[in-house]
C-alpha cells in the first residue's frame, strides 16, 4: 500500500452563494456569488432571470432569460449549459448580450456542444456549415431550446414572460464591449386631471378617444458589468436624482492599510445596517463591482478598467437612498479582510451591501 504523504498547501478561495431580498416591489430575491477572475452569476427567481453565467448557483434553475454583461470567461463560461432546455411547455431560453458578442456567443455554445459529442457526423452537422451564424447552424441546433439577442446601448425591451418588466441596456466602461441592465416595472396610472373620476367615467372617456392613463417606468434595480467607476460618476439618467446636500461632507479618514496576515476564514453575514428607504427620485438598488479596495491598487484598476473603492465611495455617499450591492472583489482579499475594511470605516455608509 502506497503511503499517503500529501500535505495541504492552501485552500482555493471559494465563491460564496448568498441570498438577499431586495427592498423593491414584489421583494424579489438576489441569489448568487461573485469574485473577480473566478466567477460571477446571480439569479432572480421571481423574475426568472440569470445575470451573467460565470459560476454555478443552482443546477436545477433553468432561467427563461439570461443577461450577459460581457464575454470574459468568469461571466460567461456556463452559457452552454443553459441551452439544454427548460422542460416541456416552458419555452426557450433567451440569451441577451452586447451585439458585437452575439456571433461569438453562438459559436462558443455550438463548439461546446460539438466538443461534448466528439463527432460532427454524429451531430448531423456538415463541417462546411460551421461558418453559419444567426438563423443558420445555431438556429438549427438550438432553435427549440435557445435564442440569442444582441443589444446596443440604449436598447429597451419588455422582459419575455413578464411584459410589465422592462429592461434598458446601459453603457459600462470596460476593456471589452460591456453592458449593464436596468430593470423597471411598467405602471399605468390615471392622469392627474382625471384622478377624481369613477372607473365608468374614465372608461367612457377612453372609448371617446381621450388619453386617460399615463404609462410610467418605475425603476427596480440595475446590474452593471465590469466597469470603472466613471460609469456611475457620469451620473447617467437611469441613476436618478440625488437628494440635495444639506451641508458639505466632512473629510474622511483614509482607508486602513491591508493587514500583514489574513485572519482565519469565516462566513460573512449579508445583513445590512439601517437599509435605506427607496424614493422615486433614485433607483432603489445598484449592483456594481468593487474589485479593488486600496489606493495602492489603482494602477491595476486603471489598466483593467475596474473599480477601486476610493472612486466609488463619493458616489455611494451622494446617493444615500440607493442601496449599492458591492460585488466582484479581487481574490487578493480574504473575505474577512473585505468585511473588516468596511466595518472599520469612519462613518461607514448605511446604503452598502458587501457581497461576501
Amino acid at each position: 500500500m502506497a503511503r499517503r504523504n500529501t500535505r495541504l498547501l492552501r485552500r482555493s478561495p471559494q465563491i460564496e452563494i448568498l441570498e438577499w431580498t431586495m427592498p423593491i416591489a414584489g421583494s424579489p430575491r438576489l441569489i448568487g456569488g461573485s469574485r473577480a477572475a473566478c466567477g460571477t452569476s446571480f439569479m432572480v427567481p421571481e423574475l426568472d432571470i440569470l445575470l451573467d453565467a460565470g459560476t454555478s448557483i443552482n443546477n436545477h434553475f433553468r432561467p427563461r432569460n439570461v443577461f450577459v454583461t460581457h464575454g470574459h470567461n468568469d461571466h460567461s463560461v456556463l452559457l452552454p449549459t443553459l441551452t439544454l432546455g427548460r422542460g416541456p411547455g416552458r419555452g426557450r431560453t433567451n440569451i441577451f448580450c452586447p451585439a458585437p458578442l452575439r456571433p461569438v456567443v453562438e459559436r462558443y455554445i455550438m463548439d461546446s456542444h460539438l466538443l461534448s459529442i466528439g463527432d460532427l457526423r454524429a451531430a448531423g452537422v456538415d463541417k462546411n456549415a460551421l461558418h453559419l451564424n444567426g438563423d443558420g447552424l445555431f438556429h438549427r441546433l438550438f432553435g427549440r431550446t435557445c435564442r440569442s439577442h444582441g443589444l446596443y446601448i440604449g436598447d429597451r425591451l419588455s422582459l419575455p414572460g413578464s411584459p410589465k418588466i422592462r429592461v434598458l441596456a446601459v453603457s459600462c466602461d470596460h476593456t471589452v464591449p460591456c453592458l449593464g441592465y436596468v430593470f423597471s416595472r411598467v405602471e399605468v396610472r390615471v392622469k392627474a386631471e382625471y384622478a377624481g373620476l369613477s372607473e365608468a367615467e374614465c372608461l367612457a372617456l377612453a372609448c371617446a378617444g381621450a388619453q386617460v392613463h399615463d404609462t410610467t417606468d418605475t425603476p427596480l434595480f440595475a446590474f452593471l458589468g465590469d466597469t470603472a467607476a466613471t460609469t456611475l460618476a457620469a451620473t447617467p439618467p437611469w441613476l436618478g436624482t440625488p437628494p440635495p446636500l444639506p451641508r458639505p461632507l466632512r473629510p474622511l479618514r483614509p482607508p486602513p492599510p491591508p493587514p500583514s496576515r489574513l485572519p482565519s476564514y469565516r462566513r460573512a453575514d449579508t445583513a445590512m445596517c439601517g437599509a435605506p428607504t427607496p424614493t422615486a427620485k433614485s433607483i432603489p438598488v445598484v449592483i456594481t463591482e468593487c474589485t479593488y479596495l486600496y489606493e495602492m491598487h489603482r494602477t491595476n484598476a486603471n489598466a483593467s478598467k475596474h473599480t477601486v473603492w476610493p472612486d466609488l465611495e463619493p458616489i455611494v455617499r451622494r446617493w444615500p437612498q440607493t442601496t449599492f450591492v458591492l460585488i466582484h472583489f479581487s481574490l487578493r482579499y480574504h473575505p474577512d479582510e473585505i468585511n473588516r475594511f468596511f466595518d472599520r470605516m469612519r462613518e461607514r455608509p448605511k446604503n452598502i451591501l458587501v457581497w461576501v
